[in-house]
């Protein structure tokens, strides 16, 4: 198992602040009256924990055979997606596993000498991306903990606090964080720099994380503390304010709505625990009965018929490390059922997973269809539900 445990990084997430130091044991909606549903047994989630591991297993050979000659793991946004790749060897077999193995050390050198003058790390004639690749390359680095790479980290962190969107308070777009700092934010750049800022040790007391809680609000279906126009009470979350990739809804009143919809609600729950909130606060709680109301392991919920399969492998990373930092093992349906999040989720990743060791989404979306990143997604997901199996039996 993971040596590593402890690290926030884009592979393991443990708690942070606002959560205890014991997992919580379930999450709810509104109280119902229907029978909850008898829990796995012990030997059970035992034998589910050890399949994710296998899975996870056969996933890091794949991926260390796709490695090219330069290190990476691919033509475009090498470091960012070798970053990715990085993270996901780590959370499948350890930090100490990889110390000296030579794949692993050619990807993590180059990587680091895509150190710019600005503190971004970003390969060349890609500045367009440097938030985005920056993001991925220090939460690798923060993973692995090289104290050699202090420095690197240091300013990488830096550079992505400078480039945070920061317009008038009342721009939607303030607080944010997108591609790079000319670029409008949206909920996946910015909950990766929030996670890869707390890899690196940012306090979430650091006025980064304080003002970008106002972007998170914006970006949610939640008229209490939205000040957007078209915000409704649903509690799940769009891209940005404004757009949502499952689509709108127009009413007989001339009035959009911008549908909530799985992937995005599940990164605005981990990046409002990032930046500090209780799992007890009203936006939570919002964001948790809209995850609850909607849990499903089949597809990207809240997309368009037709579009459910989109995003698929986003949306299992997302979901499962939005649950495993806020410590949850089972989540209270509205039917008054108990779903163990990590035993439905493992079970589906392993079903899935190709004979070679890789995952792949057919539904050619967002670079799903890119063998690599598609397993990579997977493999952070299901070390989720591998520890958290290890842990609740």
């Amino acid at each position: 198992m993971r040596t590593m445990h402890g690290i926030l990084a884009l592979g393991a997430i443990v708690a942070v602040a606002g959560c205890s130091g014991e997992r919580e044991t379930q999450a709810t909606t509104p109280a119902s009256s229907a029978p909850a549903a008898a829990t796995k047994p012990a030997a059970d989630l035992a034998a589910k924990a050890k399949a994710c591991d296998a899975a996870l297993g056969r996933a890091a050979e794949w991926l260390l055979a796709q490695q090219l000659d330069d290190g990476t793991f691919g033509k475009d946004a090498k470091i960012g997606k070798t970053g990715l790749v990085l993270s996901a060897l780590l959370a499948a077999r350890g930090t100490d596993a990889f110390r000296k193995e030579p794949r692993v050390k050619k990807a993590l050198d180059f990587v680091v000498q895509g150190a710019q003058p600005d503190g971004s790390i970003n390969s060349p004639g890609e500045k367009g991306l440097a938030n985005y690749q920056t993001s991925a390359a220090l939460a690798a680095l923060a993973a692995f903990n090289d104290p050699a790479h202090a420095k690197i980290r240091k300013a990488a962190a830096d550079f992505l606090v400078s480039i945070q969107n920061l317009p008038s308070p009342d721009d939607p777009n303030y607080g944010s964080w997108g591609y790079n700092r000319d670029k409008r934010g949206d909920l996946s750049n910015t909950q990766f720099t929030l996670e890869a800022l707390k890899a690196a040790g940012l306090d979430e007391n650091d006025e980064a994380f304080k003002r970008c809680r106002a972007f998170l609000e914006r970006c949610q279906n939640r008229s209490e503390s939205s000040d957007q126009e078209f915000a409704t009470n649903d509690g799940g979350a769009m891209y940005y304010p404004g757009r949502s990739n499952a689509g709108v809804i127009a009413l007989p009143n001339g009035k959009v709505i911008y549908k909530s919809y799985g992937s995005m609600t599940y990164a605005l729950l981990r990046a409002y625990v990032l930046c500090g909130l209780k799992p007890d606060d009203p936006r939570v709680r919002a964001a948790q009965k809209w995850i609850t109301e909607n849990y499903t392991v089949a597809e990207n919920p809240g997309m368009d018929k037709g579009k459910e399969l989109q995003g698929l492998y986003y949306y299992y990373l997302s979901m499962a490390k939005a649950l495993a930092l806020l410590q949850v093992t089972t989540l209270k349906l509205p039917d008054g059922t108990e779903a163990n999040w990590a035993a439905d989720l493992g079970d589906k990743l392993v079903s899935l997973q190709r004979p070679e060791g890789y995952w792949i989404n057919e539904a050619m979306r967002w670079m799903e269809n890119d063998k690599v990143l598609c397993t990579a997604y997977a493999v952070l997901a299901l070390s989720e539900c591998r520890d958290a199996l290890a842990t609740s039996h």
